[in-house]
């Protein structure tokens, strides 16, 4: 009966062991990661901007601008194991394109705002793992809700019809994540995504 006590005893304090060493890594089984970031360059479609305004001032314009937000990211993961995590992600970005035209007795301007919110569900492979350092690579796929309005007060030529549509989101990116206390740190990831890459905030619980 004493040997039997002792035996438990030892497998107890065994568990205990291996449950704090897993713990203590940066990501674990059970770990909740909640995270804020910006991305940046936009994957935009400023091109398709610039052909649709230069079918309204032709090749003749004064100013031709661009300028918007984001994108700007949220997002959580749950740890399914120490090497598998499951989240969702948020992403927001707005994105302007301006040409003005200046004629003798008016100024031409004619405007192109796209908004796009996005929800994706993401599987994450954790493939490095230390006390500090978190490592991974994901894919992801969700819907992005798109709208596009268009302005102008270009008399000769009227705008195109504001378009909102839904369509298929996907990422794919590689990121890394460093701890400068067991729950707060940064990220940062790099790939497929709305944005080429992104930089932020990590906090785990």
């Amino acid at each position: 009966m004493k040997n039997i006590l002792i035996i438990l005893l030892l497998c107890f304090l065994s568990m205990k062991t291996i449950a704090k060493t897993n713990d203590s890594t940066a990501f674990h089984k059970g770990k909740i990661i909640v995270s804020m970031g910006y991305g940046f360059p936009i994957l935009s479609l400023s091109d398709v901007s610039r052909r649709i305004c230069f079918h309204h001032f032709k090749d003749v314009f004064s100013d031709d601008n661009n300028s918007g937000i984001g994108t700007f990211y949220l997002k959580s993961e749950y740890g399914l194991s120490c090497k598998v995590g499951i989240g969702v992600i948020f992403d927001y970005d707005n994105m302007q394109y301006e040409q003005i035209k200046n004629l003798p007795n008016e100024t031409l301007f004619f405007k192109r705002t796209t908004t796009s919110l996005a929800c994706l569900f993401r599987f994450n492979y954790h493939f490095c793992t230390t006390k500090k350092i978190d490592t991974y690579f994901g894919i992801g796929t969700g819907f992005r809700n798109t709208a596009i309005v268009f302005a102008s007060n270009n008399p000769y030529s009227l705008p195109p019809d504001n378009i909102t549509f839904f369509k298929l989101a996907l990422e794919g990116i590689v990121g890394i994540r460093y701890y400068f206390t067991p729950n707060i740190g940064i990220y940062s990831e790099i790939g497929f995504a709305k944005s080429i890459a992104q930089i932020g905030i990590s906090a785990g619980f």
